[in-house]
């Protein structure tokens, strides 16, 4: 019997060094991350298969419409890259005309964006209770002051 432990317990040490490796771990960090230089001279960062990569003008605001009576925006979104992106993270930061935040809105989205190329998706809008609007959309005559503008940061994209 004692033999059956000690063969179930080298079996677990392989099992479990086995996972170490292909999950990257290097002893220091809980996961290896590699540097991959791109076509376009920008980098990205492979960790254990998933892609971030460091472009932040990858995908670029075409468009952005939400008028006083819309519960939903308009995002045409640009890819600027020689490749086809598959999926995108972002957040949307909705400001006063004074630069003051007033809300933000994570989005991320699985889609097909062909190179230089725009696509038009529908995200939930902003301060539609309170009669806001984008300051370039239709506004309320009643609150004209009532308008927003948006800040775009691209957060992570494949």
């Amino acid at each position: 019997m004692g033999r059956n432990i000690l063969f179930a317990l080298i079996f677990l040490a392989i099992g479990f060094l086995i996972g170490l490796y292909f999950t990257g771990y290097n002893g220091n960090d809980v996961k290896v991350a590699t540097e991959n230089k791109l076509t376009n001279g920008t980098t990205s960062e492979n960790t254990a298969g998933n892609t971030k990569n460091k472009n932040p003008k990858a995908l670029t605001v075409a468009s952005f419409i939400q008028d006083w009576l819309d519960s939903q925006a308009t995002l045409s979104l640009k890819n600027n890259t020689s490749e086809t992106i598959h999926s995108f993270k972002a957040t949307i930061i909705y400001k006063d005309m004074k630069g003051n935040v007033l809300d933000y809105q994570e989005i991320s989205k699985r889609t097909s964006i062909a190179p230089q190329m725009t696509k038009t998706f529908k995200i939930g809008g902003f301060g539609h209770d309170n009669h806001y609007a984008y300051y370039k959309s239709e506004r309320s005559a009643s609150m004209p002051d009532r308008v927003f503008q948006i800040e775009f940061k691209l957060n992570s994209y494949k």
